[in-house]
């Protein structure tokens, strides 16, 4: 099961009596602003979420199969996410069955 982007905004909207574009700006401002924290090296917490932070893959080789040679993979920057205790507390009591 999945809720999309526009189905989050209306059950925001509802639970906080603001209205769908106060919420949207909202949330777009934030994700924005985390963006930027993680872009400049910071990591951060939601509490209750679980922490973003980042992390530098070097250069590495990989080998190829379609050219059947190695070939080097450049630097890059990627997100990670830890979940936070009450995040992954509240994820283990769900069964499979239940999704």
């Amino acid at each position: 099961m999945q809720m999309t982007y526009h189905e989050l905004i209306n059950h925001i909207s509802e639970e906080l009596n603001l209205s769908k574009n106060e919420i949207d700006t909202l949330i777009k401002q934030t994700v924005l602003e985390l963006g930027n924290q993680l872009e400049n090296g910071y990591s951060f917490s939601i509490p209750g979420l679980g922490r973003f932070s980042t992390k530098v893959i070097e250069v590495h080789k990989v080998f190829d199969s379609h050219q059947q040679k190695y070939i080097l993979i450049p630097p890059k920057r990627i997100v990670e996410f830890t979940p936070g205790k009450d995040l992954n507390d509240r994820l283990k009591n769900i069964r499979a069955e239940d999704e």
